[in-house]
């Protein structure tokens, strides 16, 4: 008997509560229409979005070179809505996609559904959804433009370069969400979606086919530019970079350039910037298009670690490096970047030395994996909640009152009207409605003329059934007794 009680006490103390009420709306002549938000979205190859007022949230990058597939959600704007909120019409919801960037067209009609509790149902876990794929022109890296009109060397062009890839402009978009709601009030939401510099640097590995780095490894430009050449790493077309140590990576090589050559030689200690940089961190438009003298790529540094922050070229023409008089020690150069744990080196003819940090599987075999499509979260399968009708509408409280008899305010605080109709706007201690299975709706003190939720309470049966035989019981023990009764309980959600 104990244990009967202990069950039927856990049922009502803790599984009861997990269900949730059935719910039917009642309706009204005058309701509120809801404000929209944005829940989630995801665009390209970047993390889902929650955040509508974090910039990173939204920013991105597209799916491939030519493909930017699109999904998000909008929800009612605050979670579960009050009674007065008139839901969303389903037909009237359209989803279109604005202020695109030059190029990028929608490929097809964008799928849509809805999820969670039907919309009519006015509650925080309603999705409306949407899926689309937007096309790009693909990147023309056929056209490389001359060093000398689009990147110079020299130092006061480096210092004021800017972004180039896609005529330097970053990509943009904004999702927009339209709907009327059953009284046909219209509502909308928008989410306006920019790249933010980081992803605008990262588009360029996606399109030129390179390793995408993530965000967070790409830093502030290390050192100021005064320093360029010494202490400066940064030799892109941005203030952002991939730096991997670059400069302690350029304080070895020093160093061993000292041990090796410079003290067994009697000669003083160089100094990092007495190994002059010619080249750090680039980015890829500016590894593919302006770092070179010919025209056209090798393939051999199509993956090339400079794009990585993980490769260094100093500059080694007429470079005495052991004091003997001989300026051209680039072999001595490249020796002591090997000792420096470089792990390629090569000398260029015009010479500057080259010396990269690559591990080992470098290049990448696969660069860019595939981007799959976008689908929809499953159809939503809640059932509407009916609605029951109200009395009609009155006048707001103050309008006149055809014929002798003025206007009084009502008990609900918003109409007013002749004092015969009072009762269609008074507050009831109850609710008189009931469910199939015969239970009254527990919800009180609401107005006549206002909508409220019906909550019925769930049902719990009973069934007992004789047991006729032995029946086996825990660790294969057999219960013996016969014509005793087995309990079971059966929980049930009303519908």
């Amino acid at each position: 008997m104990r244990m009967k009680s202990f069950v039927f006490l856990f049922v009502f103390a803790f599984v009861l509560p997990s269900f949730s009420a059935t719910s039917t709306r009642s309706g009204s002549g005058s309701l509120t229409p809801p404000k929209m938000a944005f829940k989630s979205w995801r665009v390209g190859r970047s993390p889902t979005g929650t955040n509508t007022t974090n910039k990173m949230h939204l920013s991105f990058i597209t799916s491939t070179e030519t493909e930017c597939w699109v999904k998000a959600s909008v929800g009612y704007k605050g979670g579960n809505q009050p009674l007065n909120t008139a839901p969303i019409d389903l037909k009237t919801v359209k989803w279109e996609f604005i202020d695109r960037s030059t190029g990028m067209e929608l490929a097809e009609p964008p799928g849509s559904n809805w999820s969670g509790s039907h919309p009519t149902r006015l509650s925080g876990t309603t999705s409306f959804n949407v899926v689309a794929k937007l096309t790009l022109k693909p990147y023309n890296d056929s056209v490389y433009p001359a060093i000398s009109t689009s990147c110079s060397h020299s130092d006061d062009h480096r210092q004021s370069r800017g972004p180039h890839h896609r005529g330097g402009k970053k990509m943009k978009f904004t999702i927009k969400f339209t709907a009327k709601t059953t009284q046909g009030d219209p509502v909308e939401a928008k989410l306006p979606l920019l790249q933010d510099k980081v992803d605008q640097l990262r588009q360029e590995y996606l399109d030129l086919t390179r390793k995408i780095p993530e965000r967070g490894a790409f830093k502030d430009s290390d050192g100021g530019f005064q320093n360029f050449g010494r202490s400066y790493y940064n030799f892109g077309h941005y203030d952002k970079m991939l730096y991997y140590g670059l400069r302690d990576k350029h304080g070895t090589w020093t160093t061993k350039t000292n041990e090796l050559y410079r003290r067994p030689n009697n000669k003083p200690n160089f100094t990092r910037s007495d190994l002059f940089l010619t080249s750090g961190y680039r980015n890829p438009h500016h590894n593919d298009h302006h770092a070179r003298k010919t025209t056209q790529r090798a393939t051999d540094t199509l993956h090339g670690l400079h794009q990585y922050g993980l490769a260094l070229d100093v500059r080694g023409k007429n470079f005495d490096v052991d004091g003997d008089g001989n300026s051209g020690d680039q072999d001595k150069m490249m020796e002591a970047a090997k000792q420096a744990g470089a792990t390629k080196r090569f000398k260029y003819s015009t010479g500057h030395v080259h010396a990269d940090w690559r591990g080992s599987g470098w290049p990448p075999s696969n660069p860019i994996p595939p981007a799959d499509p976008f689908s929809l979260p499953p159809q939503g399968t809640d059932s509407a909640i009916s609605a029951i009708s109200a009395p009609a509408p009155t006048p707001p409280v103050g309008s006149s009152n055809a014929g002798s008899n003025p206007d009084i305010p009502y008990a609900c605080g918003i109409h007013s009207g002749p004092s015969g109709a009072s009762s269609s706007h008074s507050l009831e201690a109850s609710c008189g409605s009931t469910d199939s299975n015969g239970n009254t709706c527990t919800e009180t003190n609401f107005y006549v003329c206002q909508t409220h939720v019906h909550v019925y309470p769930s049902t719990i049966s009973v069934n007992f059934s004789k047991i006729t035989a032995s029946d086996p019981g825990p660790a294969g023990s057999v219960c013996n007794r016969t014509g005793s009764y087995a309990e079971t309980l059966k929980i049930s959600k009303t519908s």
